[in-house]
């Protein structure tokens, strides 16, 4: 009853779902988005996936860590720039592990 009486207002209902989406989560401090989602959470998740679909399409691709879309830089990339930061700290911090243990024994 509520998507159909605002649909009555203005007919484009993927212009109504954005202008809503806009409002809910970019002015409105509330938590309580349970009308909306009732209402037109089909047109969102749709929209959603669209959008997702032209990122990939664009060259995007996802960070295997946070699944956060990048735009790669090379080939190679399959981290967004903070993950890559912690997942290097990681790697760096295992390797002078092994070479504190390997040269320990050695003394």
């Amino acid at each position: 009853i509520i998507r159909e009486d605002i649909l009555k207002v203005n007919t484009n209902v993927n212009y109504v779902t954005d202008v809503l989406i806009e409002y809910s989560y970019g002015h409105k401090e509330s938590n309580f988005k349970t009308t909306l989602w009732s209402s037109f959470g089909d047109i969102i998740v749709e929209n959603i996936k669209k959008n997702i679909d032209l990122k990939i399409n664009e060259g995007y691709i996802q960070c295997t860590e946070c699944n956060k879309l990048i735009k790669p830089t090379n080939n190679k990339n399959k981290y967004c720039k903070e993950c890559a930061r912690e997942v290097w700290k990681k790697y760096n911090a295992q390797k002078q592990r092994e070479y504190y243990y390997k040269n320990k024994d050695s003394v």
